[in-house]
């Protein structure tokens, strides 16, 4: 009985009382150091990114847009309320997933939670970026021009940041890359030049939350270990 309205009630109590019902653990690490990857494979794992249908950066929109901020709201209820497991474990987020809110308590919560740090060298996280950013979009059909525009536009919205010279020498290795197929330089002049100091400084803070770091192999055993 109450039809939506009792619906959209349960749901936000379920969100708010979530963060008291089970233990924590947030998967955090710098851009493609495969945080993603990791989190597929666990059953422990509640996929914000998914529901959220954005990858949570800059260059992170997805096609099919995303979904209204109630529609996600109760998506992310009824996946706590199924969730069979003793630990939820979150990718470390920024309070906004493209243009959608993380419920506010559990943006609050995953503040104090436990980190689980992924590490990854430079050259792997390039090639992580460029599987999942630029060959999968487009062996899924997405054009390279629509693909180039769509990147070009996010190097325009992140142009103060980097400064002018900066956001030329991306937007012509962008390009460059489009033509050519070359896209490693122009991923990691981004992760070197806007990602990795932006993630170092809020790391910074976080130093103390930090139980385990290591390669995704590493973070695997430790979550067999404590979840068994």
């Amino acid at each position: 009985p109450g039809g939506f309205k009792a619906l959209r009630q349960r749901c936000l109590a379920v969100l708010e009382d979530a963060p008291s019902q089970k233990s924590w653990m947030i998967v955090g690490g710098r851009t493609g150091s495969g945080k993603t990857r990791l989190l597929n494979q666990r059953p422990e794992a509640i996929d914000l990114e998914g529901f959220a249908n954005h990858r949570g950066s800059a260059f992170g929109a997805l096609p099919g847009g995303q979904p209204t901020p109630v529609n996600f709201e109760n998506q992310l209820a009824v996946a706590f309320l199924r969730h069979p497991h003793a630990l939820v474990l979150l990718e470390d987020e920024s309070r906004t997933i493209g243009r959608l809110a993380l419920p506010d308590a559990w943006y609050r919560w995953m503040q104090q939670v436990p980190i689980l740090l992924v590490e990854a060298p430079l050259d792997e996280r390039v090639r992580n970026i460029c599987q999942e950013y630029v060959q999968e979009p487009l062996a899924s059909g997405r054009s390279p021009e629509e693909l180039h525009n769509q990147y070009q536009d996010a190097v325009d919205r992140i142009r103060r940041r980097l400064g002018g010279l900066r956001h030329r020498e991306v937007s012509e290795a962008l390009a460059k890359g489009f033509a050519a197929g070359q896209h490693g330089p122009w991923i990691e002049r981004l992760l070197s030049w806007y990602y990795d100091p932006m993630y170092d400084y809020q790391l910074e803070a976080k130093q103390h939350r930090i139980v385990v770091r290591g390669d995704a192999s590493a973070l695997q055993e430790y979550l067999d270990t404590a979840c068994a």
